[in-house]
């Protein structure tokens, strides 16, 4: 599980996300020319943000949407 740190009074979010493009590569037996297999059932990340806007911002940078990538599910466990 992969944890972003940024410094002040931050959340924690645990973040599940999964990649469209490598769940459809898989269905049709291919593999993706750049993602690993484990993006079609998804990854937790946790990640420290302000508030929801902002970790949906990181996340959107990091994992950017145009890249096949969705957020499953976001909790904030602290």
């Amino acid at each position: 599980m992969e944890h972003y740190h940024f410094e002040g009074p931050n959340k924690i979010f645990k973040v599940h996300i999964y990649n469209t493009d490598v769940r459809a590569k898989i269905k049709e037996n291919h593999e993706h020319e750049f993602f690993s297999e484990q993006w079609a059932d998804g990854q937790f990340i946790l990640i420290q943000a302000i508030d929801r806007d902002e970790m949906k911002e990181i996340i959107s940078n990091r994992y950017p949407p145009n890249d096949g990538f969705v957020i499953q599910s976001a909790i904030e466990i602290n």
